[in-house]
């Protein structure tokens, strides 16, 4: 019933005439000052002469007045009077003629008697078609009123409005509506207290309690905690009404049971009563009763018999079906009683048994009386039925249960999916048939048919877990492109029965597009490879992901093409790392600038229909422009830093390029001034070789010459020596060599300069490097881990600075001894196996200190310093024993290729790092050797085209046909790195 003014009116009509429910608040306010406190609401709008005429009865004209304000009618005034005794110039002219037209009043011989008084039924008429309550048409008459208000009487009877015994045909008052009006208006306008309270929680079934509040809060924040005395009741997800004040409380794990429970309201603001407290009673059996109407049983094995045993909450109690026991009367029956998935009893019977040399039946079909008594084992609460033996069954009726789908979807998405609807069949005597009984019933007799079609569902119906319950198992063969509502019916026999099964869109692509095409495709790129992404949307408009293209229906709905010029293997890419995108695998020989290579994309389905084209030209041959520095070295180095840089060639489109016949590049490297210098090595495949420069070095030659299918790209290292000072330069020249006696040309250079510096000539500090804190390895499962071979330790560094703050690189070798305040705290390595120091007369070793026990220590280190002097610099390490937590987990990679059959998982997850909360760092074998520790695993998904098994050593094992997965590194807490690892 709506807060509306119409109901309001209504109900206070009712009660005020026929209710006597003045609360202790109401004594306070007369009648006269509850009217005018009414028209001071805007509830009544009062008479003009401003007297009330409590005790006047209501005449007609009056009622129809109110009558339409209660309905919320505006008034009517025909050209023709409906009512010969109603004219167009009286007051209440519109408003009867209304009310008459809405059916809330009517006349009587063409009369409609405007000053007659309003009866007590033609209110409570009003009042129940105001209030939208529905009527029996059909309702018995009610003494004293007249034959065309019973109904009204009776739906209001019903609903509570109306007290028996009323004169229904008597004149009513205006001061009676008033009375009760006033405390009307007020129960259904509460003023909503300031801060909410718990008013009351009680058991509302046998696994959850109602909790109902004085206002609405919000359900997003609102949280409830149940004990049953001191103990934590954990609850399910709680249900709202639909106004916010009644939480439904669904027990998880537990029932209900004797003793007092307490719900207590935390997460929302402005809180008066956050709890309140119920006494639960354990659940009893109240009633049992026969579910089949029918006084017969099927003459068969097995035969069954339905029974209800209700709670005092009136659900199916959860007792199981041994607390209850079955008589009747007979030996050899087998009786005994069992539950079905719903919770009834189910009485189990061989009505056609036998007994006896030579057998014969026990009972016979059609003659032999089965009484039949269940009860309930604790209390004896019992019912009792005598039922006939019929004939064998047969079925004759069908119904389904809930659909069912996996976990807590809604729907059938993805292919392989099953929905599980239960089959009840019932005989001719409207009890259960059940695969078990002396019927033959198979997945043939039953036949199944999914409308509409086509569609991309199967349905078989059997006894699948061998319960004796046949089950229908609807299956999504194949994604489908777009979300619908399938009917699914199933024959057996002369009955049936359909089910709704609901198939969700799955990621099926609908419409294309091609991606923007960044690169260059020029003239002679025979052997490069190039690739436009593929864009894919779901009927419902969202993005489909490269997985989502790439996946077996997708792949085989869009279709890709490429032609012009262009070598075979160009298609739709499936796998690797550019997997959804098309390729265009290189043009041909004979492929020129200014022609075309035309790409396109469609899906020609039933269900969807798209075509996309994308045109490339290609351009002119590539060739060396200029040299581009991507990688800078350091500006400066001292006793020995090295520094690394990289030139590459780039051709008139920005990429990279190999150097091409009838180019070569010349290297020079020299000094600026000084009297000595630097050496320059090229990396990777560079091969430089080692390049000296003296004192008389000049631009004069080149250190070397890079010519046609050299490698230039893989970039150089300054590596600076101690006692050698001074400013050295590298240059690069990119040389178009000339023909037909034509000088060679110079296209582009590049340039990279350090200056190695003498740290006697300049006043450094130095100071210990901050380790931050280090772990308590003797507390953990690490204790014989020591300083040098382990990987909890932190090496100690000095950090280096010039009179004007800047950092200078120091070789960390140049510690020459270590000692801390607390060895029992944290323990001091030193290494020398292969470390090695260019500074002469200075030994080479690396100090290294690990945490053992929680504290702090001070930490003192020796130092040769760069003018050859010896120091002392102190500092402090913590020792915590905090768990060692993974803060960052990385790979330099997100792509792996491999042919193998079998890894390690970390070889397939290009530099894998591992850095706890320590700043301690894990790498390749480390991260499997603590794996105790920071707890790294991996997992395997989206594997295509085969198997691939991961052992508990971290062993991968990649099976036949497998073209691609992804490996995921885990952490403890959440974190992972995932790699797709393709063939």
């Amino acid at each position: 019933m709506k807060k509306s003014l119409s109901i309001l009116l209504s109900f206070a009509l009712v009660f005020g005439l026929f209710a006597s429910m003045a609360s202790a608040a109401d004594t306070e306010l007369t009648v006269a000052q509850k009217y005018q406190a009414l028209v001071d609401k805007g509830v009544l709008k009062g008479n003009p002469d401003g007297d009330a005429r409590l005790d006047a009865n209501l005449n007609r004209a009056e009622f129809a007045t109110i009558a339409i304000a209660i309905s919320g009618l505006a008034q009517e005034k025909p050209a023709t009077a409906t009512f010969s005794d109603v004219n167009s110039k009286q007051w209440w002219y519109g408003a009867i003629e209304a009310a008459a037209k809405a059916g809330l009043v009517e006349g009587y011989n063409g009369k409609f008697d405007p000053k007659a008084n309003v009866t007590v039924e033609q209110v409570i008429k009003v009042a129940v078609q105001a209030a939208g309550l529905e009527i029996d048409e059909k309702a018995e008459a009610v003494e004293g009123a007249s034959t065309w208000a019973a109904p009204y009487i009776k739906a209001a009877l019903d609903a509570g409005l109306i007290a028996t015994g009323l004169d229904y045909k008597a004149d009513a008052t205006r001061g009676q509506t008033i009375l009760v009006g006033y405390s009307v208006y007020e129960k259904l306008n509460p003023t909503e207290p300031a801060k909410v309270s718990v008013v009351s929680a009680k058991a509302a079934g046998i696994k959850k309690v109602e909790v109902t509040l004085d206002k609405a809060v919000d359900i997003e924040k609102a949280a409830f905690a149940l004990k049953k005395g001191s103990v934590n009741v954990t609850l399910d997800k709680v249900t709202w009404s639909e106004d916010k004040k009644v939480a439904t409380l669904p027990l998880k794990d537990v029932k209900i049971s004797e003793g007092e429970y307490t719900v207590t309201l935390s997460g929302v603001e402005d809180i008066a009563t956050a709890s309140a407290s119920f006494k639960a009673e354990k659940e009893a059996v109240k009633s049992l009763e026969f579910v089949t109407a029918s006084a017969e049983i099927a003459y068969t094995a097995n035969a069954k018999v339905k029974v209800a045993a209700k709670n005092q909450y009136d659900e199916l109690a959860s007792f199981p079906a041994s607390d209850y026991s079955v008589f009747t009367g007979y030996n050899g029956l087998g009786e005994r009683i069992t539950k079905d998935a719903e919770g009834y009893l189910l009485v189990v019977l061989n009505t056609n048994a036998t007994a006896g040399t030579p057998a014969t039946s026990i009972l016979t079909q059609g003659v032999s009386p089965l009484p039949l008594t269940v009860y309930f084992n604790d209390t004896r609460v019992q019912v009792s039925k005598t039922f006939k033996i019929g004939n064998i069954p047969f079925v004759t009726k069908m119904e389904f249960g809930d659909v069912q789908y996996a976990g807590s979807k809604t729907s059938l998405t993805n292919a392989s999916e099953v929905a599980t609807i239960p089959v009840n069949l019932f005989d001719q005597y409207g009890n259960p048939i059940t695969k078990d009984q002396s019927v033959t019933l198979s997945p043939s007799s039953f036949n199944g048919f999914i409308t509409p079609q086509p569609n991309k569902l199967s349905v078989v119906t059997d006894d699948f877990d061998s319960d004796n319950t046949f089950e229908s198992k609807v299956t999504l063969t194949q994604k489908e492109a777009k979300s619908g509502d399938y009917t699914l019916t199933v024959y057996v026999g002369g009955a049936s029965d359909t089910a709704t099964v609901k198939v969700s869109n799955a990621k099926v692509a609908t419409k294309i597009g091609l991606g923007e095409f960044t690169g260059v495709i020029a003239e002679g790129d025979t052997a490069k490879q190039f690739y436009v992404p593929v864009l894919a949307y779901d009927v419902e408009g969202n993005e489909l992901t490269v997985d989502e293209i790439v996946d077996p229906v997708n792949y085989a709905r869009i279709k890709a093409n490429v032609s012009g010029n262009v070598n075979a293997g160009s298609t739709l890419v499936q796998s690797g790392p550019n997997k959804g995108k098309i390729l265009i695998n290189g043009v041909t020989a004979a492929a020129q600038a200014k022609q075309v290579v035309f790409v396109s994309l469609s899906i020609t389905e039933i269900d969807a229909q798209d075509y996309k084209t994308m045109t490339i030209t290609i351009q002119d041959p590539r060739k060396p422009e200029s040299l581009a520095v991507t990688g800078s070295s350091d500006p400066k180095a001292v006793l020995g830093a090295n520094s690394d840089f990289t030139v590459k060639v780039r051709d008139q489109y920005g990429a990279d390029l190999p150097i091409p016949t009838g180019y070569v590049v010349d290297v020079y490297f020299f000094n600026t001034d000084g009297t000595s210098g630097t050496l320059l090595k090229g990396r990777g495949t560079n091969a430089i070789g080692t390049a000296g420069v003296g004192a008389t070095a000049t631009a004069a030659a080149a250190v070397k010459q890079y010519a046609a299918t050299e490698n230039f790209n893989d970039g150089f290292t300054f590596d600076t020596k101690p006692g050698q000072y001074g400013k050295v330069q590298f240059k690069a020249e990119l040389i178009k060599l000339g023909t037909g006696g034509a000088s060679n040309t110079t296209i582009s250079t590049a340039a990279q300069a350090i200056e190695s510096i003498d740290p006697t000539k300049v006043d450094l500090t130095y100071t210990l490097k901050d380790m931050g804190n280090l772990f308590a390895v003797a507390d953990s499962a690490y204790a014989a881990e020591n300083a040098v071979t382990g990987n909890l330790h932190k090496k100690v560094g000095i950090a280096a600075k010039d009179s004007a703050g800047i950092s200078v690189a120091f070789p960390g070798e140049l510690v020459q001894n270590v000692t801390v305040s607390n060895g029992a705290i944290a323990e001091v390595g030193k290494e020398t196996a292969g470390v090695t120091s260019e500074v002469p007369g200075v030994t080479a070793q690396n100090y290294y200190i690990l945490g053992q026990k929680v504290g702090t220590v001070s930490v003192n280190a020796t130092v040769y310093t760069a003018k050859g002097e010896v120091l002392n610099t102190t500092g402090t390490v913590t020792v915590k024993n905090d768990a060692v937590t993974v803060e960052k987990l990385t790979t330099d990679e997100g792509n792996k290729q491999t042919t193998a059959a079998t890894h390690n998982a970390v070889d397939l997850m290009p530099g894998l790092k591992a850095v706890d909360n320590y700043g301690i760092e894990y790498t390749g074998a480390s991260i499997d050797n603590y794996k105790n520790l920071i707890g790294i695993t991996y997992s395997i998904s989206n594997i295509k085209g085969g198997t691939v098994t991961l052992n508990a050593s971290n062993q991968i094992g990649i099976g036949a046909g497998v073209t691609e997965f992804v490996l995921t590194a885990h952490a403890p807490n959440g974190k992972t790195v995932s790699v797709l690892v393709y063939l």
